[in-house]
């Protein structure tokens, strides 16, 4: 697995990472609220799915090893 970090349009730097089949089409995998990439942990583990496909697992905004920004218009869908 290696760790990828993205900037957002306004300047947030959203983590993530990678593992898997680089050449296999990729999955993306996106957690729910108050979780982060480890939540699918047991995927990136699987041999059969990481040997078929490129694994991507991101930390939303706000969490995980993401950027918090402080303040509500930082996560408003209209702004990002």
């Amino acid at each position: 697995m290696r760790s990828i970090a993205v900037k957002s349009p306004d300047g947030t730097t959203m983590a993530a990472v990678e593992g898997g089949n680089s050449a296999g089409p990729s999955i993306l995998f996106i957690h729910g609220l108050m979780q982060c990439h480890l939540a699918w942990r047991r995927q990136f583990a699987d041999p059969a799915l990481a040997g078929a496909f490129r694994l991507i697992a991101m930390d939303l905004r706000g969490h995980g090893s993401s950027d918090k920004p402080v303040g509500k218009e930082h996560y408003r869908l209209d702004k990002l």
